[in-house]
């Protein structure tokens, strides 16, 4: 069974110390794609930075198929 995070925030502050190993933790443990969302323009800017850097697990509205 394929599974997906449809919607979590990354870019949140608490995430800043360990957000590379919790995304591999994630992959490790089964979950193939995250979608993580903005939640106002800056927000937004930092989720692209985000989704950017791990292609292979983050997806956005602009690069779901990838």
């Amino acid at each position: 069974m394929k599974l997906f995070d449809s919607h979590c925030h990354l870019d949140d502050e608490k995430f800043n110390i360990d957000r590379e190993e919790l995304i591999e933790s994630l992959f490790k443990e089964g979950i193939e794609k995250l979608i993580t969302v903005g939640y106002s323009l800056e927000s937004s800017k930092k989720v692209i930075e985000i989704a950017n850097s791990y292609p292979r697990y983050i997806c956005n509205l602009w690069n779901i198929t990838k």
